[in-house]
């Protein structure tokens, strides 16, 4: 990309040094793939110009690196590129029926790739961002964007750590904010950036960056980033408070860490003592994600459905003795009871049929972390609320029952192979413990 001022002597030597350049190097600007784009400049001056360079007059906006350049604001509608490139990718990966810590896995590598590198330029529209999130919102809970479901956790709490009860789903508007911060901190650091130098010398001129102000003249990716200052400020009150939270940005190689600033402007919920234990690396990754939302009673069971305005019979399917909710389902019900005290006495626990919550404090306190036991416990606990809720949905819409006999038998093949994978097969002792389901 070369920009020129819009006259003949400067285009004709442009021009001729880009012949010199192709008749040294053999490197020659391709005509059909190369267009020429005019601001404020006389028809019969275009005219000439065209004729010296030979390209082709188009208009903006125009794709450069995969982003849109426009002479003006970037409208909403010209943020279709983005949107339809993510609406492709979901309808793509929707007919991989891919289980929910699948698609959790999807939204926290492709789609927040794709977001990423729009959100490190620009400040994108509310409107767009809005759009970005619902796309996700969608993928994660119905594998499609065309079809409504039922929402059993709010979007803004599902964008936050797993030790706060999320699922470690980075939120746009924020991490679009966060991105842009460190424009600000190049501004604090003029001597490493050219970029950063133009912009005091020409935009800030005599104000610093904390006391100029934005004008319909600047550029959008200037305002842009005159809006994340303005974000900041609010949250901070003072420039020097506004100073020191991005120098607690700066990781000690002096590199600015975006991550770290998207902590100022990301949602955050108090911290909940399930989350390590829950979201374990020993835990298959969909028994993490059912057992976070059973921690939390956000599973769609008919007490919860009834609360939204479902008109449903609550009775639970497994014992057909009591009203189904999260208390009764994980442990108290007799099925569910059961088939626990089975996993117990296959670790050689006796004596235990707490409920879910008491489960899960107690894991963390019995084991020392690193010990392969904990993570068995860890794994087991998860495994039992994942069985138990797929056996309940199959029981409603299949019409099928298994024995906690089957049960017991699949959770433990499942959990088995997860810890040899996990922990290896050098560890005698577990071997010892695992050897009996695979004979």
């Amino acid at each position: 990309m070369i920009f020129v001022r819009g006259d003949v002597p400067s285009v004709q030597a442009v021009a001729t040094t880009l012949d010199l350049f192709g008749s040294i190097s053999g490197l020659v600007a391709n005509t059909d793939k190369t267009n020429i784009y005019f601001g404020g400049v006389a028809s019969n001056v275009k005219q000439m110009i065209k004729q010296i360079t030979g390209y082709t007059e188009d208009t903006f906006p125009f794709r450069y690196l995969g982003l849109l350049l426009h002479d003006s604001r970037l409208l909403t509608s010209m943020y279709h590129a983005l949107l339809s490139k993510i609406q492709t990718s979901v309808k793509h990966w929707t007919t991989k029926l891919l289980s929910y810590a699948g698609r959790l896995q999807f939204l926290t590598s492709i789609l927040f790739g794709l977001e990423n590198y729009w959100c490190n330029i620009l400040l994108m529209p509310a409107t767009v961002l809005k759009l970005l999130n619902k796309f996700c919102r969608d993928y994660l809970w119905s594998a499609t964007i065309d079809q409504h479901k039922l929402y059993m956790k709010s979007w803004t709490s599902c964008c936050c750590p797993w030790e706060e009860g999320g699922f470690n789903i980075k939120e746009v508007l924020s991490w679009n904010k966060a991105n842009l911060c460190k424009w600000l901190w190049k501004l604090m650091q003029p001597t490493d950036s050219l970029w950063a130098l133009w912009h005091i010398k020409y935009n800030l001129k005599h104000d610093t960056i904390w006391s100029t102000s934005s004008s319909p003249y600047h550029s959008e990716s200037w305002r842009s980033i005159l809006h994340s200052r303005d974000c900041l400020l609010q949250m901070c009150g003072t420039a020097d408070a506004a100073v020191q939270a991005l120098r607690e940005c700066v990781s000690p190689s002096g590199k600015f860490q975006v991550s770290l600033a998207y902590e100022l402007f990301r949602p955050h919920f108090p911290k909940v003592r399930w989350g390590k234990a829950v979201w374990h690396s020993t835990i298959i990754p969909k028994h993490s994600f059912i057992s976070a939302m059973a921690a939390q009673q956000k599973l769609a069971t008919v007490d919860n459905l009834v609360r939204r305005g479902f008109y449903l019979v609550n009775r639970c399917v497994l014992c057909l003795q009591a009203s189904e909710t999260h208390r009764h389902l994980f442990f108290q019900c007799e099925f569910s009871g059961e088939l626990w005290r089975s996993v117990l006495g296959w670790m050689g626990i006796q004596g235990r049929t707490a409920k879910y919550w008491q489960e899960l404090s107690w894991c963390s306190s019995r084991y020392a972390k690193k010990h392969w036991k904990s993570g068995w416990f860890r794994c087991c606990l998860a495994a039992t609320i994942y069985f138990i809720w797929q056996e309940r949905n199959a029981r409603i819409f299949g019409g099928k029952t298994s024995t906690i006999h089957t049960l017991a038998t699949q959770l433990r093949f499942a959990v088995g192979t997860r810890l040899i994978g996990k922990y290896g097969s050098g560890n005698k002792e577990m071997l010892r413990h695992l050897n009996p389901i695979y004979t």
